[in-house]
């Protein structure tokens, strides 16, 4: 029967239903195509050249999931790229991790994966990635380069160098390799190599305005501020909206003295990045600068004044002193008097910076810089000066710079040192510190630091005899006997600590490290109302870094059971410093008072990650297991807790309850093997 017949003897409901599945089948094939047709369209956007079609192509095909894993994972690199560049570096991780699984051997994904981790400061994270790439092409151009730069932000110039010029031999013609290796020899104060790698670059690829402003800085640092500027105007040229190269080209004119085009230049680059503190603060301090200039402007003929040497030296003393407003007086009429030196504005520099008076300290300094340009002193300082105000990166550029014109440079290797420590990189931190302990023996900055870092190490010991050399040096340096009464605190040998603190506070009444060791010396009394007191002061003093403060004032409270304050402090800490272990295993105490077993286990995870050297957190979180009746997790922590060195005051304590803890708990164990019957303790 024809199919037609067919239709004829079905009823007429029968043949409209028929119809309409006709009809369906026809809409669906349609639709069908419709949806092939988009999903081609989005594959096109995705690996186009449109960057603003990039994230929804990409979205589109990654939601659809009707590709194979080699285009999932190209789609999750190329949305990554965008997210990049839009500054959103936890989405591209998020998608460069999954790419590496859906193609565990592409270079790509993991070459991009190592570049998102190192701009988010994730070095480990980067270097694994990077070797991952090389492991599965040791000839990967980008890979090399990628972990060169790596090495460089770990300061290890010599793999890095080894990795640019292996680039550069498997691709001569490759300007990043260039640009990179550019940077590292800059860095390492090798400035004229690194200007021919600068130009090399350039020639390689006219329209590269990174190159155009690596040389245009390395220029500024040889002094050479117009051809700078000229570098800084090509890079500009190129590409308008990066803000670093306007930022640069206001230091460029900064460093010329031209106050009104440096200011005009922070503003454009605030403009395109408006949270850009560097950008901010460089802005006030040429505006800063520009004041100054108006208000003291001495005669060309001006002469020194004879008591000028004098009131040098009386203001030195007060800054060591820490008695900076005292020291800001005397220099304010030495500035106004004679003709500005670079050794006054420095000087005050140091005195504002003990003030967090960072703005206006900024301003002399940029002032000493223009006046003395190849001092290596007018870098150090104005690099110590940025390290205070928080400006780590910036500070370790002028420190580099300090040790390109002067490589025995003290303030500049103890300044690096305290950069590395900041960033948490210790062992290069106490190499610089013994570095300069080595050029300068008698270096009291390099005994302090190694003495600080020691003490943060437990090596309470080594910190006390580094305090003792920088107090043979000087006897009456407030900051060297404050910071030996705090090792002393943790010694338990607190009448001597208060000793040291009295002198401290004798000499400079407000020295907030004397007040915050008082404080934990009274903690340690069991005085916590009394601590909280002292710690306060030291909060009002400007304490240098507060962090520690709010840490040992948390703890005060949670001994007096106030919880809220206590988690209050430990927050704080916790924001100045995320990587503070003592202050998760504070948290843990207190979700535990609160009951909340679970986040306090995880809070003294994290706070054993970061350093599972610490007695107290394994005690806490023993007693934890323990009260939830894990009795092989609690011994497994009240043994470690008692293996370990013990590093402060409420270690000591913590130790003696963690071995009756541990025995309490041996005895509940079945002995094994010893003939003993079953259901019978060891003793």
């Amino acid at each position: 029967m024809r199919r037609s017949d067919i239709l004829q003897s079905l009823s007429p409901w029968h043949r409209v239903a028929a119809s309409a599945l006709k009809r369906t089948v026809i809409v669906a094939a349609a639709i069908g195509l419709q949806a092939t047709a988009a999903r081609a369209e989005a594959w096109d956007d995705c690996i186009g050249t449109a960057p603003d079609k990039v994230i929804a192509g990409c979205s589109a095909i990654i939601e659809a999931n009707t590709r194979g894993a080699p285009d999932l994972a190209t789609a999750r690199i190329r949305r990554a790229g965008r997210y990049r560049e839009q500054g959103r570096l936890d989405d591209a991780l998020a998608d460069l991790e999954i790419a590496t699984k859906l193609a565990p051997r592409s270079v790509e994904a993991f070459s991009w994966l190592g570049a998102a981790s190192r701009q988010k400061g994730d070095l480990a994270r980067a270097a694994a990635s990077f070797e991952r790439a090389l492991e599965i092409d040791p000839d990967n151009v980008g890979a090399h380069v990628g972990r060169g730069n790596v090495r460089v932000m770990r300061h290890d110039m010599e793999g890095a160098l080894a990795d640019f010029d292996r680039a550069i031999a498997l691709r001569p013609d490759y300007p990043f390799a260039y640009l990179s290796r550019g940077l590292a020899l800059r860095q390492s104060g090798k400035l004229d190599r690194a200007m021919a790698d600068f130009d090399h670059a350039i020639a390689l690829n006219p329209g590269m305005a990174e190159a155009f402003a690596a040389r245009g800085n390395t220029f500024r640092f040889k002094d050479e501020l117009d051809k700078a500027i000229s570098d800084f105007n090509r890079a500009i040229a190129i590409n308008p909206k990066v803000s670093t190269y306007f930022s640069s080209r206001g230091d460029a004119f900064n460093a010329k003295g031209d106050l009104d085009r440096a200011v005009a230049d922070y503003e454009r680059a605030l403009a395109l990045a408006p949270d850009n503190r560097r950008a901010q603060e460089m802005k006030a301090s040429a505006l800063a600068a520009k004041a100054e200039s108006a208000r003291t402007v001495p005669a060309p003929t001006a002469r020194a004044n004879p008591t000028t040497p004098s009131m040098m030296a009386q203001a030195a003393v007060l800054v060591t002193q820490g008695k900076a407003n005292e020291a800001i007086v005397i220099l304010d009429k030495v500035i106004a008097t004679n003709a500005p030196s670079p050794g006054a504005l420095l000087l005050r520099a140091l005195a504002r910076s003990e003030k967090r008076q960072y703005v206006q300290a900024l301003a002399d300094c940029d002032t000493a810089v223009r006046l003395a340009p190849a001092d290596a002193r007018t870098y150090a300082i104005r690099g110590t000066v940025r390290a205070a105000a928080r400006q780590p990166d910036d500070a370790m550029t002028d420190f580099d710079h300090a040790l390109a014109l002067d490589q025995r440079n003290v303030d500049a290797h103890v300044g690096r040192a305290r950069v590395f420590w900041i960033r948490g990189q210790t062992d290069l931190a106490l190499a610089e510190y013994e570095l300069a302990i080595e050029i300068n023996p008698k270096s009291i900055g390099g005994y302090m630091g190694h003495a600080q870092l020691r003490q943060q190490q437990g090596r309470v010991d080594e910190a006390l005899a580094d305090y003792d050399r920088a107090l043979g040096i000087n006897p009456s340096f407030p900051p060297a006997l404050a910071g030996r009464g705090f090792a002393l605190v943790l010694k338990g040998r607190g009448a001597e600590a208060q000793a040291d603190f009295d002198r401290a506070l004798q000499l400079n009444p407000t020295n907030g490290v004397a007040y915050t060791g008082r404080g934990l010396a009274l903690l340690a009394s069991g005085q916590a109302a009394r601590a909280i007191a002292a710690f306060d002061q030291a909060l009002a003093n400007g304490v240098d870094p507060p962090f520690m403060t709010y840490f040992i004032r948390g703890r005060a409270y949670l001994s007096l059971g106030d919880l809220a304050k206590a988690t209050a402090d430990t927050d704080r800490t916790l924001a100045l410093n995320p990587t503070f272990a003592g202050a998760f295993a504070v948290r843990g105490m207190i979700l535990a008072k609160k009951h909340e077993d679970a986040g306090a286990i995880e809070a003294f995870g994290r706070a054993i990650a970061l350093d599972p050297q610490q007695i107290e957190t394994h005690y806490a979180r023993g007693r934890l297991y323990q009260d939830e009746g894990k009795v092989a997790l609690a011994t497994a922590d009240f043994r470690k807790a008692i293996e370990l060195r013990a590093k402060t005051i409420f270690d000591i304590p913590a130790q003696v309850d963690a071995k009756k803890r541990l025995q309490a708990l041996e005895k509940q164990i079945p002995c094994r093997d010893s003939g003993s019957t079953p259901g019978s303790t060891c003793l």
